[in-house]
């Protein structure tokens, strides 16, 4: 049957949908810079002035005249560790599963994917008795050790499922040529699953950069990271809610994967479909 609509009224009805999703999406994002840029008066107007004289003492504030950029290159430093570490260990287990024949595999697979299951809630106080009596409270090695063994699992099904697209012809034609599997890994499996790689690892920084569980409970002063560091604008006996510094914050944090995810969109997406249809 002929439909009535013509394309262009089809075209038009989609862009305007797209629209609508993005300004639903983007609105948040938008309304927090507005709050960053607002003096202390606009900002607690109501109702809320759609015109005012934007100024950054915001931001100087939250830049110059405190500490969170100290706690801003924490987080940069434990998410990027992190992200080595996960991929490392989950590249080496994902190859492993799908393409050595070992006993029970799929039952190691399952194991390993349940441990994301796990509530944190459930598992804080023995770490944290663990972690006081090693000494790793407050220490960047504790909570990079935290926050790679909650990705890990994830990491190794996703990257499993890259490395077992790859056909198993390919390995085998590179050992005729004298590969050894380490080689063979290395430079035919690992290229190839590129786009599973940088997925993991966006994935796998958003998630550090974000976290506020484990941090809170395991830092201290000395490698305290943004998320927790923005809990210090919340209102205390003495003064409210610090609206424009918490805005600034928060679009510090947003920033870097922001970038991220501009300049590797291709991948990303890539990636998050192939491990999907698979």
């Amino acid at each position: 049957m002929k439909s009535f609509i013509s394309p262009y009224l089809k075209k038009g009805l989609l862009t305007f949908l797209i629209f609508v999703i993005l300004c639903f999406a983007l609105f948040p994002i938008l309304y927090t810079f507005v709050v960053s840029i607002k003096s202390r008066v606009d900002l607690l107007t109501f109702p809320p002035k759609l015109l005012f004289k934007p100024t950054i003492e915001f931001w100087v504030e939250v830049i110059k005249n405190s500490d969170f950029l100290f706690y801003y290159k924490n987080s940069l430093i434990i998410s990027s560790i992190s992200v080595v570490v996960v991929l490392v260990v989950s590249c080496l287990a994902g190859y492993s599963l799908s393409r050595f024949n070992i006993k029970r595999k799929e039952d190691i697979a399952f194991w390993i994917l349940s441990q994301s299951m796990t509530p944190a809630v459930a598992i804080i106080l023995p770490i944290y008795t663990l972690f006081s009596r090693w000494g790793f409270v407050d220490t960047y090695h504790g909570i990079i050790l935290v926050y790679s063994a909650f990705n890990i699992p994830f990491a190794v099904w996703f990257l499993r499922s890259f490395f077992n697209e790859i056909p198993l012809e390919l390995c085998e034609a590179a050992k005729v040529d004298g590969c050894s599997p380490l080689r063979a890994f290395w430079s035919i499996d690992l290229p190839l699953v590129k786009p599973g790689l940088i997925a993991c690892a966006i994935y796998t920084f958003v998630m550090c950069l974000n976290e506020f569980f484990f941090a809170f409970i395991l830092t201290g002063t000395r490698v305290k990271p943004a998320t927790v560091a923005v809990v210090s604008y919340l209102p205390t006996d003495v003064r409210g809610t610090m609206y424009g510094q918490s805005a600034v914050a928060g679009i510090l944090i947003m920033t870097i994967p922001m970038i991220f995810f501009l300049f590797l969109q291709k991948y990303f997406v890539s990636g998050l479909i192939r491990g999907a249809i698979k």
